[in-house]
């Protein structure tokens, strides 16, 4: 994903003779990266691609642009430097959404890396540039998204999200049908590899929220949700909301059963009939639940809903 943020104003102006370059350096899991970034002068912002949620750190190098009478004729030269951070952060950051500011305790060192060769004229590398870094700490954290591309508003929404559904494997062992894989708080099982489809098994304890998507991703490969396991959150007494995503096909017996304080759910799937929800599959939860369906399906989910259910004041709605 691309993320994009505005240069803090206390950043004072690129002076002349000098040309800026911004980078971007992330800390995360204790492993620090350098990220490239495209600044627009416009806007004054930057912006840069990642896929985690870390800690960024926005610094910048100032370096001296030689002019061609001061290397005694021949081509204009820029000189730059490749900065390099010589001490961890103050702040130890996290994999979920990253602390407000963080300030390195030092200023990054560069290193003077000739970009072009000048001849007949004193050679580049023995030009000391002038440079002089500011680093300034900036923390953000990367959007998340639901399945359906709209952001979400913080932390405790981004369970099942459509960019947090990709499991990080480091290990090289080949993904197995019957292989159990829990991805943001959500547990699924392989079905089958050929076909690329996984079965939602449930979640962490106490949550209230879940997205089941439309499709995960294992070791960047994807895999469609087709299914949901019977009892899958039976008896998750906190939950309030439920979004069903577009690939499912059953869902099993007593999947949401007990689930009383579920008022809102959202079902994506057109693939629903009588013979594939299992029995009692809505069965207690709250009597004023309001559910969303597909267009054209409103009459069959209705119908389908209250039979699994015990409750006749469920609302089943476009």
């Amino acid at each position: 994903m691309t993320i994009k943020m505005a240069v803090p104003s206390k950043i004072k102006k690129e002076q002349d003779g000098l040309e800026r370059s911004y980078y971007v350096i992330r800390f995360h899991d204790g492993k620090r990266d350098i990220i490239p970034c495209e600044y627009d002068k416009t806007s004054n912002t930057i912006k840069f691609k990642s896929n985690k949620f870390s800690t960024y750190v926005l610094s910048y190098v100032d370096t001296v642009r030689k002019s061609p009478a001061a290397l005694g004729g021949g081509v204009a030269v820029v000189i730059t430097p490749e900065p390099s951070l010589t001490s961890e952060p103050t702040a130890v950051p996290t994999t979920d959404v990253p602390a407000s500011t963080t300030v390195p305790t030092k200023t990054p060192v560069a290193t003077v890396t000739p970009v072009t060769t000048v001849t007949p004229v004193t050679p580049v590398a023995a030009v000391t540039p002038e440079a002089t870094t500011v680093p300034e700490a900036v923390s953000t954290a990367a959007p998340a998204e639901s399945p359906s591309g709209s952001p979400v508003s913080g932390p405790a929404d981004t369970t099942g999200d459509k960019d947090n559904n990709s499991m990080d494997s480091k290990d090289s062992k080949p993904v197995k049908a019957g292989q159990k894989i829990t991805i943001s708080g959500l547990r699924y099982k392989v079905v089958s590899i050929d076909a690329k489809t996984v079965r939602f098994t449930g979640a962490k304890k106490n949550i209230k929220k879940v997205i089941i998507p439309a499709s995960i991703k294992i070791k960047n490969k994807k895999y469609k949700v087709i299914a949901i396991a019977k009892g899958a959150l039976k008896g998750q007494k906190k939950l309030k909301k439920l979004i069903i995503g577009a690939n499912i096909r059953s869902i099993g017996k007593n999947a949401f059963k007990g689930c009383k304080n579920l008022k809102k759910i959202t079902i994506k799937t057109k693939k629903l009939s009588s013979k594939n929800i299992g029995s009692n599959a809505f069965k207690g939860i709250n009597n004023k639940a309001i559910v969303k369906v597909p267009k054209g399906n409103v009459k069959l989910y209705k119908k389908l809903i209250k039979a699994k259910s015990t409750s006749k004041s469920i609302k089943v709605k476009n």
